[in-house]
C-alpha cells in the first residue's frame, strides 16, 4: 500500500510538472505564424486527399508552388517544406501523411546544405514535432532524430530550441492572440499567400543585387563520412523502403538556387555524383535542377529570387511548371539538363552574377570588391562611390552599368 501511494505521488507530481510546462508554453511561445504548426494542422484537417507531398528545407518551402503543381497534375499537392528540414523530419512527415491519406507520390528535395549538415538541427525538428499528434510515430521520430543526450529535452513541453517570450507585455499580447479564433482557424493558404512563395518580393527591392561576404565552400571538404553514412544512407534508405512498401512513388530532386549562389560552391559535381551513385543502388534517379539549361528553365535574373538561395513567387511558379512538364514527359532529360554543372557553366551565356565584398571591418574606398561571373573571360569593372548614406557599388561591362548595390556605412 505504501509503494502504491509513492507511485501515485510520483505520477501526480509529473502530471502537475508537465501541466505547468504546457501552461508556460501556451503563454510564452509565439507560434501564430509558425509554418510547421499550420502545416500539421492542414494535414490533420483531412479536408481532401493529399496525393502529392513535397518535402525539404526552406529551399523547398519557398521554391515550389504546390498550387501550380496541383493544377498541372490534376491532383492535390502539399508543400511540406519547413525551415532547415533534415531527412529525419522529411521521413517523419511522409509517415504521418501516409497514415491519414492515400498518398501517391513524394518529392524529396536534396539540398546539399541540408544533406551535408554534420549535426541535427534541434530547432528545425521541434518546429515540426511540437505539432505532431501523440503517437508511436512521434516517439519514433524524436528517438531517431535527436541525440540521446537531448531525449529529456525533446519529450518535455518546454525545451531548448524554441524561442519563448520573456517580456510581460509580449506575453500578455501572445495570450490574447491565442485566445482568438484566428489562431486556430487561420489556414495554411492564408499564410502561404501572405508570406511565402506566392510573394513577389525580389532581391532587387532592397539591395539591388546579389552579394556575399562568405568564402567559397568546397563540397569535397563538407561531406563528412560519418554524417553521410549515418543520415544520407540511413534516412534516404528508410524513405525509399517506406514508400516502396506502400506503393508510393518517390522522386529525388534539387530545387535550383541562383547561379550566384552556385558559383560560391567548389566542386558541386562531386555532390551530385555521390547522390546519384547512392540512389542507383535502389534504382532511383536524382534530378538536380541546378543543372538545367537556361533556355528551358530561364531563372537567369535576380528578379526570380528573394535572396541568393531562395526563389520568390515568380521564380517558384516558373520552376514548378518546368518540373511538372519534365515529369509529364513534355521535356526530355537531354533537352532539360546538362550532365554536370561544370558543363552548364562552360556553355551558358556569359553574364555578371553579383559581388563578393570584404568583411565589414575592411570596408572603405580602397576595398577590393570582386565581380562574380559565370565566365572568367567576361571583363567587369567595379566603381565605388562613398557618401554619408554609405556605398554605391556599380558593375560595368564596356562602360554600361549592369548592376548596382547600395550598402550602408556601419562604421
Amino acid at each position: 500500500m505504501k509503494k502504491v501511494k509513492i507511485i501515485i505521488k510520483i505520477i501526480v507530481f509529473f502530471a502537475i510538472f508537465i501541466g505547468i510546462q504546457y501552461l508556460i508554453k501556451f503563454a510564452t511561445l509565439s507560434d501564430g505564424a509558425t509554418y510547421g504548426r499550420l502545416l500539421m494542422r492542414n494535414i490533420y484537417a483531412k479536408e481532401k486527399n493529399i496525393d502529392i507531398l513535397i518535402c525539404g528545407a526552406s529551399h523547398c518551402q519557398f521554391g515550389l508552388n504546390n498550387y501550380k503543381m496541383s493544377e498541372k497534375f490534376e491532383m492535390n499537392a502539399v508543400n511540406a517544406g519547413t525551415s532547415q528540414q533534415g531527412l529525419e523530419t522529411s521521413l517523419a512527415i511522409i509517415k504521418e501523411v501516409a497514415r491519414y491519406y492515400d498518398l501517391k507520390k513524394v518529392y524529396v528535395d536534396l539540398d546539399y546544405s541540408m544533406v551535408t549538415t554534420e549535426n541535427p538541427n534541434l530547432e528545425s525538428i521541434y518546429l515540426v514535432s511540437d505539432y505532431f499528434r501523440p503517437s508511436l510515430r512521434k516517439v519514433d521520430y524524436l528517438l531517431n532524430a535527436t541525440p540521446f543526450e537531448h531525449y529529456f529535452n525533446s519529450f518535455m513541453p518546454l525545451h531548448n530550441g524554441r524561442e519563448y517570450r520573456e517580456n510581460p507585455k509580449a506575453i500578455a499580447e501572445n495570450i490574447k492572440m491565442k485566445l482568438k479564433s484566428e489562431y486556430y482557424n487561420t489556414s495554411i493558404d492564408f499564410f502561404y499567400n501572405k508570406w511565402y512563395s506566392l510573394s513577389e518580393d525580389t532581391i532587387l527591392d532592397d539591395e539591388g543585387a546579389l552579394w556575399t561576404r562568405e568564402e567559397t565552400r568546397k563540397i569535397s571538404e563538407v561531406i563528412p563520412e560519418k554524417q553521410y553514412l549515418m543520415d544520407v544512407n540511413r534516412y534516404l534508405k528508410k524513405i525509399i523502403e517506406f514508400c516502396d512498401n506502400r506503393g508510393i512513388e518517390v522522386e529525388f530532386i534539387c530545387i535550383p538556387s541562383s547561379d550566384f549562389h552556385m558559383s560560391q560552391i567548389d566542386n558541386y559535381d562531386q555532390y551530385v555524383e555521390v547522390i546519384r551513385n547512392f540512389l542507383k543502388q535502389f534504382s532511383k534517379e536524382y534530378y538536380d535542377f541546378n543543372l538545367c539549361k537556361e533556355e528551358e528553365l530561364p531563372l537567369n535574373h535576380d528578379k526570380y529570387f528573394w535572396d541568393d538561395n531562395h526563389l520568390n513567387g515568380i521564380g517558384a511558379t516558373i520552376f514548378t511548371e518546368v518540373l511538372c512538364d519534365f515529369y509529364q514527359g513534355r521535356i526530355s532529360e537531354d533537352q532539360l539538363f546538362w550532365s554536370t554543372y561544370e558543363e552548364k557553366e562552360k556553355y551558358s551565356t556569359p553574364r555578371f552574377l553579383g559581388f563578393k565584398i570584404p568583411a565589414q571591418e575592411n570596408m572603405g574606398l580602397e576595398m577590393n570588391i570582386l565581380p562574380v561571373t559565370n565566365n572568367q573571360e567576361l571583363d567587369v569593372d567595379i566603381e565605388i562611390e562613398h557618401s554619408e548614406d554609405g556605398y554605391l557599388i556599380k558593375a560595368l561591362i564596356e562602360d554600361d552599368i549592369v548592376s548596382t548595390l547600395k550598402l550602408k556605412d556601419e562604421h
